[in-house]
C-alpha cells in the first residue's frame, strides 16, 4: 500500500515485459522521487532519489537535516526486504540524482548538495569542504549500507550539480553534471579547459581515481551534459527489466 500522495514504485518484468515478476511501494508521508536505479553484481536492486525515508539500523547516515534531502536504499533481487536505507543530506538543499554499482557491491552515489555542515566527507576527500553556493556530492557506501568508504565535495565557487555516474573499465568513478563556476576545475590537454563562465551553463564529465585522492581526467564540457549517457550506470539485469516509477 502507498504510504504518501507520491511514492517511489519499483518493478521487474521479463525480457519480454508480459507480466509483472515482482514490484513494491516504497516511500513514506511525504513526497519520495526515485531518481537512479542500479543492480548489484548479486541481484540486489540499489535505489537513490529524494525524500526523507526513515533510515535503517546503522546506516550510513541516519539524519535529514537539509531543506530537502535524498535517500539510498538497497533491495534483495526479489524485492522483499529492504536491506539498508539511509539519508543523502548536508544540511541544505540537497538532490540525489543517480546510483552506480561497482564490482564490489559498494553503491556510487552522485547529487548535489548545499551545505558542509553534515555531508559524510572522508579524510582522502578531493574537496573537504563546499567550493560553491551548491557543489557535486559523491559518496562510494559499502555493500551492507552502515559505512560512507569515500565521501567528497567536488566542484568550482559557484553552482554545479552532478546528474550521473558509473564504473571505468579499470575500477575508477565516471561522473557527469553541469556547471555555472567559472573556475570550474579542469586537467591540462581535456577536450575543453575553459567553462563558459558565470551564469553561463557548461557540462562536465570527469574520470577520478578513488585509490589515491587525485583526479585521473577531468574536463569541462560544452553546452550540457544533462543528455548524456554513461554506459556505466545502465540497469539492466541478465533476464529481467527493471524500471521506476
Amino acid at each position: 500500500m502507498a504510504s504518501s500522495y507520491l511514492d517511489v514504485v519499483i518493478s521487474i518484468l521479463p525480457p519480454d515485459c508480459s507480466t509483472i515478476l515482482h514490484s513494491t511501494f516504497f516511500g513514506e508521508n511525504d513526497e519520495d522521487v526515485a531518481q537512479g536505479l542500479a543492480v548489484a553484481p548479486n541481484g540486489d536492486i540499489v535505489i537513490a532519489g529524494d525524500g526523507r525515508i526513515p533510515p535503517t539500523p546503522g546506516a550510513f547516515d541516519s539524519t535529514y537535516s537539509g531543506n530537502t534531502d535524498g535517500f539510498v536504499a538497497r533491495f534483495d533481487p526479489q524485492l522483499t526486504t529492504l536491506k539498508y536505507s539511509g539519508a543523502y543530506s548536508s544540511g541544505g538543499f540537497d538532490h540525489c540524482w543517480d546510483v552506480a554499482v561497482d564490482a564490489a557491491g559498494c553503491a556510487l552515489v552522485m547529487g548535489e548538495v548545499g551545505s558542509a555542515s553534515g555531508f559524510p566527507v572522508t579524510p582522502d576527500a578531493f574537496y573537504s569542504t563546499l567550493q560553491g553556493g551548491l557543489d557535486c556530492g559523491f559518496l562510494k557506501i559499502d555493500p551492507t549500507g552502515t559505512q560512507v568508504l569515500f565521501g567528497t565535495f567536488f566542484g568550482g565557487t559557484f553552482h554545479d550539480q552532478g546528474y550521473l555516474v558509473g564504473e571505468t573499465e579499470t575500477g575508477g568513478v565516471l561522473v557527469g553534471g553541469i556547471t555555472y563556476s567559472a573556475d570550474f576545475p579542469t586537467t591540462d590537454g581535456a577536450y575543453d579547459e575553459i567553462p563558459a563562465g558565470l551564469w553561463a551553463l557548461d557540462g562536465f564529465v570527469a574520470s577520478f581515481d578513488l585509490c589515491g585522492g587525485s583526479f585521473q581526467e577531468y574536463g569541462a564540457s560544452c553546452p550540457s551534459a544533462n543528455g548524456a549517457h554513461l554506459a556505466a550506470s545502465g540497469c539492466a539485469a541478465p533476464g529481467r527489466t527493471i524500471g521506476l516509477s
